[in-house]
This record gives C-alpha cells, structure tokens and sequence, in this order.
C-alpha cells in the first residue's frame, strides 16, 4: 500500500468510468451559473480599451470534458455580443492541476474557424492549458478579464495534519473524510477550507483586472456550525456506501483499520458565510453581484431510466463509474493494484443492494450549491 494521503486527481481518458464520461451528470448545473455569468459579462465587466489586445478568459479547475467546453464557447458568444468586443481576440486558458488529461481536453476542442471541413461546430477562440493549483498565483497581475471556477472550492489546498495526529482531539478515526466525523475533526477541515478559499480570492485579486468578472458555483452547507453534515440528506452519493464497504473489508481482515484511519479525501463543502467572509476578506477586492444559497439542486444523468438505473447492475455500475471519476485515481494510488479492486467491487455490492430501496424512493440525486458572481474593484 502507498504511504501518505492521496492526491486529489480525476480520472483521465474518454472510457467508462472517465472523468469525461461522468461529467454529463453535472452538465444541468451549468444552468446555475449561466444567467449569472451572462448577465456579468454584458453589463458589469469593463474590458481593456481597444487595441491593448486580446480578452483572456480563465477556468480553473477545468477538468475535462463536454461542460469545460460548453463554458468557453458560452463565455466567448457572450463577449462577442458586446459591440466593443465583437471584433476582439478571445483567449481561453484552462487550469487544473498538472495530473489533469489535458491531452484529452484538447482532442475534445473543435477546429478553430476556418480549419474544420463545415461539417461540425467550430471555434472563434483561441485556447491554452495552463497546469498548476487554483490556490497559488497563474496568470501575471491584472490580466484576465473572465474566470469561473466550477465545483472545485470544495477541495483543500491541503488536508490538515491534525486529523492524522492520533494524541488529537481531531483523529479522524474511521472515517474518510468531514461527513458524519467528530465536531473537532469537522471543524479541522473548515479551517483548511476556509484558509484555502482566503488564498484562491487573494490570488485572483491579483490576476483579475479591475472591471473583470469571477463567477463559481460549489457544493455548499447552510450551516456554518456544523461541518459535520456535508451532504443533503437525500443525495446518492458515493462517501456512505464506500466508508461501508472498506469497514467491511477491515472486519474481514481484507484491509487494515489503520488504511482507513489514514485516508482522508481533502474535500470540504463550505457555508454561504464562509464563502463570504473568503471573498470580503481584507483587502476585499471583489463587489458581490450575487451569492446565493441553492438548497436543494436536483441532478438528472442522461437517460437515467432507461441505462442507468434500470436494474440493481446497471445502478451498481453507475455508482462505480460515478466513484472511479472522482476518487479512483486517489484510492488507486493509495492501496495499489492488488487491494483496490477489492474495495471497489464491495462497493458495487453494496451499492446493488441499495438499490431497492433507492428504486422506492424514485431516486432522489439533490446537491446543496452555493453560487457567485463578483466583480473585481
């Protein structure tokens, strides 16, 4: 088994249980943002004056996939609705981390105009990767004009040592992550979260121009007193069912409890009021536009009834290729090739056995999202 906590990273390529394939779930969030980000852009952002050169558009935490795309190309018609714009280049640089398919992400993007055979969409912008952490300095001072970053604030720059610290009141013991833990070790990750978040606004004070747009949208909390209670309470999501499934490893004697006691996902969903005080810390370079608490967002996957959860095997192999998107890479590099596949196929059991009762419950998928859209001072 690899030693250390794992490092947040997506699984790569255009395969079943890609970040790619998987990320049509989350492409109804879009709709969140998008009014939000339009209404932005035409009436709040000053450009550069013209003829000091291009618009540079930003999204950090990229990823890949159809939604990365689908922003730049919303973003970039937006623009060029503006009459002091229409004529203007357009750049759009995509940040993630270093570990990100970027290979993938460029294969994806259309021919630039002119370059394609007609027969497909084309693009009038122009397009660069740019591989780092959202939580340091990217781009050089005052150079973009947009950025969003979509559901990425709820990773941690960092995971807090504390909860490793088995004198700590913080020990996570047991558990994988803030979800259902002890107030202490909850609070621990808030403090991370809160701490990451200050830094990713300070950042992009320096990067965004005066005038210029930053929207976000991220799965959020209502209850700032509380870390402990992360998810909505309906939500089908993968923590439960995959902290199950590797305590039943560990009482079969498959994996150790100490495995489970040192792996800790660095993921935290912060409250409304943490994301505020983040943006209106000292020096607050942001005037917010909106910031919004959505308390019950329902997600829809492309033809749920009839592939994804038509039977208990189909549901199992959703849940699966949702899990193995987001946090197989980690678990992967954490137990290795001979113990993962274990975890992950009792997890598939797991999951099939639920699936009556989610049947009976007629599926509920409901996130709690926070939403943003700030102007830069």
């Amino acid at each position: 088994m690899a030693s250390g906590l794992p490092a947040p990273r997506t699984a790569g390529g255009d395969g079943e249980g890609s970040y790619s394939r998987q990320s049509r779930l989350w492409s109804g969030m879009g709709s969140m943002l998008t009014p939000s980000l339009k209404e932005a852009i035409l009436n709040h952002l000053s450009p550069p004056a013209e003829g000091s050169g291009a618009i540079h558009y930003a999204d950090f935490g990229c990823s890949v996939g159809a939604n990365t795309l689908r922003f730049a190309q919303f973003v970039a018609d937006t623009l060029k609705a503006r009459p002091d714009v229409i004529d203007r280049d357009i750049v759009c640089h995509f940040v993630d981390l270093p570990s990100n398919d970027f290979n993938t992400l460029f294969k994806q993007l259309p021919p630039f105009v002119g370059e394609g055979d007609g027969s497909g969409e084309e693009r009038t912008w122009f397009a660069d990767g740019v591989p780092g952490s959202q939580y340091r300095r990217m781009f050089p001072r005052s150079s973009l004009h947009v950025a969003i970053t979509a559901l990425t604030l709820h990773y941690l720059s960092e995971t807090p040592k504390s909860i490793l610290d088995k004198s700590s009141p913080a020990y996570n013991k047991g558990k994988i992550g803030p979800n259902g833990s002890s107030p202490a070790a909850a609070e621990a990750y808030a403090e991370a979260s809160r701490q990451g978040l200050r830094k990713f606004f300070e950042c992009r004070a320096e990067e965004i121009a005066s005038g210029g747009v930053l929207c976000f949208y991220t799965p959020g909390r209502r209850d700032r007193a509380h870390p402990e209670h992360q998810l909505f309470e309906e939500i089908i999501h993968f923590v439960p069912p995959f902290e199950k499934a590797w305590k039943e490893l560990v009482n079969e004697g498959v994996l150790t409890e100490e495995s489970l006691d040192a792996f800790n996902i660095p993921i935290c969903h912060p409250s409304i009021e943490e994301l505020r005080e983040a943006i209106e810390h000292p020096p607050s370079a942001f005037r917010i536009e909106k910031l919004d608490f959505i308390d019950k967002f329902a997600l829809t996957p492309d033809n749920a009834e009839e592939t994804v959860f038509k039977d208990a095997q189909a549901y199992g192999q959703f849940m699966v290729n949702m899990f193995n998107s987001g946090m197989g890479p980690m678990v992967g590099d954490y137990l290795g090739p001979e113990l993962a596949p274990a975890l992950v196929n009792r997890f598939r059991q797991i999951c099939e056995k639920d699936y009556p009762v989610k049947k009976a419950a007629g599926f509920p998928m409901y996130m709690s999202m926070c939403v943003a859209a700030l102007i830069r001072k």
